[in-house]
């Protein structure tokens, strides 16, 4: 009976100190994401008050203050971790990352660098750069977070940067990604063959890239316009993905076989790995034969012919010139080159050179509202005489109808030609008077767009959804939360997106109205049920990691 007795008091006292322990632990959370908190508004506060006094300070005071600040940060913080403060030092070196930051803008602004994009590309690439180095110097897991995101800003922009156009390629972003989550996974088996603390941050960002990757491509617009400006693309870009792509293969490769070496990773995974790499491939190739076959058949205008010789030869009633339209305009265009442009009647400020353009375009003078305008067919001529007897430069034709009639300019009669060829490219593109645009006007519904984009569509999307169920997977088998939770975000933004779609494929319809209604109620009530059934299964999956 006394062994008993001293067994259960052993019991007792093991009990109570592994629930201390676990205050502790929740304690700790709770300090840091206290400190967290306090660190962001201590920055705030900083950045307000310097931009109070601001424009008051010499430029070296500027910098010494920056540099100082950011300085006293991290000193701070190391001081802290020495002295067992972990959840406060973490939020200095959190501070002192985004004070860095901060500084480096601020500098940049106080010397005039280079503005857009690609100048903000060189100082997140400072940013990043700075803020790594202080990760891995002070051994800092938050700070390395903070670099990575910024590492996400930089890529982007500087890939913007190079592809230097107001359309964006799908298809190149979507590649970019795929190197960069390679590259990620590559650095995860490098830290990881180490036993490197960093190795898990890594193989959350792996995955991310990836999810990012698989979403991108589920998105029935970028189906379409994946690869809709290949034509276009930057030599520059496409050097820069090269040499990305071969750093990323070349640190994937030699991790591999260092890891393999010292049995550090499991060949499943890898396998796996490779596995989604050729599936992703495979994804973005095939969003080809989809790709620039759904658009909008346009009229071209002056500014689409590029020479002098096809300016000139341009129908007639386009009002073609090949020169600069600085010429015809009270302010002029300093140094812009010469192209081809629509000669207006708006060019002239004053009636006596408005009425010398009355029979080659039709120019009126409106005294009323003292400028030159070009009369409209339609809307100035209501019956065949009136038409009929419009100035010559007008070119007016009466068009007759069941409904009477009307009267039209040439770019109406070219508009009704050219419109007809919605998601027909071969045949707007035989037309020397259209032009395709790939853009999709939702306006006008999706009845003709054919069957591959739908196949592809569907076919992303149910790989999307089975790297989502893979991510959850691979993070419950490696007790990983946080990829748990990241798998579980992108079924959710899953959901909203295709709510998003349902709306856009089912514009135009007469019953739209009941649509949104029912739609939205079914759409509430089943991401309810699948809301309730994630979270259960999410927090099913967290206590059995726990448990382990």
């Amino acid at each position: 009976m006394p062994k008993k007795k001293s067994v259960k008091r052993k019991t007792k006292v093991i009990s109570k100190n592994q629930v201390g322990l676990e205050k502790n632990k929740r304690g700790a959370s709770f300090s840091t994401i206290i400190s967290v908190i306090g660190a962001v508004l201590i920055g705030l506060g900083f950045a307000w008050l310097l931009a109070l006094n601001w424009h008051d300070m010499p430029d070296i005071l500027k910098v010494i203050i920056l540099v100082g600040i950011t300085a006293t940060a991290y000193v701070i913080a190391i001081i802290l971790r020495e002295h067992n403060f972990p959840g406060i030092a973490k939020a200095l070196f959190v501070l002192g990352a985004l004070l860095y930051t901060l500084s480096v803008f601020l500098i940049a602004q106080i010397y005039g660098t280079p503005t857009g994009l690609q100048g903000i590309a060189w100082i997140l690439l400072i940013c990043f750069l700075g803020v790594t180095f202080s990760a891995y110097f002070f051994s800092s897991y938050t700070t390395l977070i903070i670099a990575l995101i910024e590492f996400l800003f930089w890529i982007s922009i500087q890939f913007l940067a190079l592809l230097d156009k107001s359309y964006t390629s799908f298809g190149m972003i979507a590649i970019l990604y795929l190197i960069i989550g390679i590259f990620f996974y590559s650095l995860k088996i490098w830290h990881k063959t180490f036993e490197h603390k960093f190795a898990r941050l890594y193989s959350f960002w792996t995955i991310f890239y990836f999810l990012t990757v698989s979403y991108i491509l589920s998105l029935q617009i970028v189906v379409q316009l994946m690869w809709a400006y290949s034509n276009d693309i930057p030599g520059n870009s496409i050097i820069f993905l090269t040499i990305f792509g071969i750093i990323a293969f070349i640190s994937l490769v030699s991790g591999i076989l260092i890891s393999f070496n010292k049995n550090t990773i499991i060949r499943k995974e890898v396998l796996g790995f490779v596995i989604a790499i050729a599936i992703l491939i495979f994804l973005i190739s095939l969003t080809g034969i989809s790709s620039n076959v759904t658009g909008d058949c346009n009229n071209k205008n002056c500014y689409d012919y590029k020479n002098k010789e096809n300016c000139e030869s341009t129908p007639a009633d386009l009002n073609c010139v090949w020169g600069n339209e600085g010429d015809n305009r009270i302010v002029t265009i300093g140094g812009a080159n010469e192209y081809c442009y629509e000669q207006q009647c708006g060019y002239y400020r004053n009636e006596t050179n408005c009425n010398l353009h009355l029979n080659d375009l039709g120019c009126e003078w409106k005294a009323h509202y003292n400028r030159c305008e070009r009369p409209s067919c339609y809307s100035n001529y209501k019956d065949k005489t009136s038409c009929e007897s419009a100035p010559k430069g007008a070119k007016c034709s009466w068009y007759a109808s069941d409904s009477g009639g009307k009267c039209s300019d040439a770019m109406d009669r070219r508009a009704d030609t050219c419109s007809q060829f919605f998601n027909k490219k071969s045949e707007c593109s035989s037309y020397n008077e259209c032009k395709w645009n790939p853009i999709v006007n939702y306006s006008r519904g999706y009845g003709n767009i054919p069957i591959s984009v739908w196949f592809v569509w569907i076919l992303t999307n149910i790989f999307f959804v089975i790297f989502i169920l893979s991510a959850i997977g691979y993070g419950s088998l490696n007790k990983e939360k946080a990829i748990i939770n990241l798998g579980i975000g992108f079924f959710i933004l899953d959901i909203f997106s295709r709510y998003i779609g349902f709306i856009m494929n089912l514009w135009g319809y007469t019953s739209l109205s009941v649509i949104f209604i029912i739609g939205g109620i079914i759409l509430i009530v089943l991401g309810w049920i699948i809301s309730w059934l994630t979270m259960k299964f999410r927090k099913k999956l967290i206590a059995e990691i726990d448990k382990k």
